[in-house]
Parts: C-alpha cells; sequence; structure tokens
C-alpha cells in the first residue's frame, strides 16, 4: 500500500505562530541577563540615595545635633511643631516661594494676569 503524501503547506498564521514562540523565550532570557546586570546598580543606588534618606526622616523625631557627642533622645513630631510655629521658618518658605515665581515668571514658566504684579 502506498501511501499518498501531501505537502506541508503552512499557513501565515502557523509561521506567526512558531516565530513568537521562539521569540517569546528569547526575550524572556533578554529581560532575565537585563536584570541580572541592573541588580547590582539598583543596589548600589538603593543604598546611596534611599539610606540617606531614610537615616534623615529618623533623625527628624530625635534632638540630635552634628558632633556633639551626646546621644539622641526620640522627641516626636516636637521638631515639626516648632518648625511651624517659627516665625522665621515661615518667612523663608515664603521667602522660597516668591523668588521661585519671579524665576519661572522671567522664564514664562508662570503665567499673571495683566497688571497685577
Amino acid at each position: 500500500m502506498s501511501q499518498s503524501t501531501q505537502p506541508v503547506v503552512s499557513t501565515g498564521e502557523q509561521v506567526a505562530n512558531i516565530r513568537r514562540r521562539g521569540s517569546t523565550s528569547f526575550n524572556q532570557s533578554k529581560t532575565r541577563l537585563a536584570w541580572f546586570l541592573l541588580t547590582p546598580t539598583l543596589i548600589l543606588i538603593a543604598f546611596i540615595a534611599v539610606y540617606p534618606l531614610l537615616q534623615t526622616v529618623y533623625e527628624s523625631f530625635t534632638d540630635a545635633r552634628l558632633a556633639s557627642g551626646v546621644a539622641p533622645k526620640f522627641v516626636g513630631l516636637d521638631n515639626y511643631r516648632f518648625l511651624l510655629t517659627d516665625e522665621a521658618f515661615r518667612t523663608s518658605i515664603w521667602t522660597t516661594i516668591k523668588i521661585t515665581m519671579k524665576r519661572n515668571n522671567k522664564k514664562g514658566w508662570v503665567k499673571q494676569e495683566r497688571g497685577r504684579q
């Protein structure tokens, strides 16, 4: 008995599916390699940027003084309460906002109504 063999014909969709399957594993390996190479850099950035930020937030809740040699005590929100009631702090913040607005206005970033200064 002889079997008649028909030529195998692939449709465009079948070819596309085969290509997608092959490229998926290739893309996954590229993605894994990218994360493998990025991980040391991300850890370094976290150590350089995030650690000092967290340390600053922690120290803002203490009465620490630079180079005093005295162990800091936890004071909670007292430092922030002091800032909110300190006239010099509020004046300096308001001055900074005004200077920033004037500087940005000269560059055309902030539009004001005509006749207002």
